[in-house]
């Protein structure tokens, strides 16, 4: 076991309003060592903030979260994360970008130079050491934002909808990539996504939660072997179970 929710809820409270909001309640998960770990569900139901609070970002209401049984107390470089947005810094290359959090560690010139690119070789930006962001693409963005984080050599890589806001086909060959990229690296990863073909392309268990509070709804473990083709017996079978699971935690007129 790498990283443990135990009886995790988070509460928002509009001071101003005088009441709060409920995002999630009793949230218990754990996720092994290099595990592949989607989260799906309605729209609104805590899957952003449940990453946050494992990146450190926020505190839980109620419950702890641990990783290698010590309690998560805030950021850590252990923790790796990679939003929808790419946010690089747009005055800087590519390069100077993989570099810039191992700068911030002290890690000497000539060996963040060295790991930089050996990270751009990986994610396959070799002769882009130098463009800036505007530049890139935003499949290639999301590359260098990828190419960042694994520099930190995080435990865990937490990725909140990395790929959402790209073209379908765009999506399609970084999940590909992704996922032989996290066969070399074996690192554990809890993926977010609001697609059910995404999460069943890539995962080894996905994580279904209600509409909010975002409770477990269910806890599917995958054995299918990869590459995954999403039109097989299969796949569709268990694409089925999910949207069946999604409706019944979804009441009319809620948005999926």
């Amino acid at each position: 076991m790498v990283l443990e929710c135990r009886n995790v809820s988070k509460v928002y409270v509009n001071r101003k309003l005088g009441h709060g909001v409920v995002a999630l309640n009793d949230i218990n998960l754990t996720i092994a060592k290099n595990e592949f770990v989607c989260i799906i569900g309605p729209s609104g139901c805590g899957k952003s903030s449940l990453l946050h609070m494992i990146a450190g970002f926020e505190r839980p209401t109620r419950g702890s979260i641990r990783l290698h049984n010590e309690e998560i107390s805030g950021p850590s470089p252990e923790r790796g994360v990679v939003f929808q947005e790419s946010s690089l810094l747009p005055w800087k290359s590519v390069r100077e970008n993989i570099e810039f959090g191992l700068a911030i560690q002290g890690c000497p010139r000539s060996e963040r130079q060295d790991i930089a690119g050996r990270y751009l070789n990986i994610v396959g930006l070799q002769g882009f050491d130098h463009a800036r962001p505007h530049e890139l693409s935003g499949g290639m963005k999301q590359k260098v934002a990828i190419a960042r984080t694994l520099a930190l050599d995080p435990a865990i890589l937490l990725m909140d909808e990395p790929f959402g806001a790209l073209d379908e086909q765009t999506r399609k060959r970084l999940d590909f990539e992704l996922l032989e990229l996290w066969q070399q690296r074996q690192k554990t990863i809890l993926f977010v996504t609001h697609s059910i073909e995404e999460a069943i392309l890539l995962a080894d268990r996905i994580i279904l939660l209600t509409v909010r509070p975002g409770r477990i709804q269910l806890d599917l473990e995958l054995s299918l072997p990869r590459p995954r083709n999403l039109f097989s017996k299969e796949v569709v079978e268990i694409r089925q179970q999910l949207l069946a699971e999604l409706m019944l935690c979804c009441p009319p007129g809620q948005p999926v």
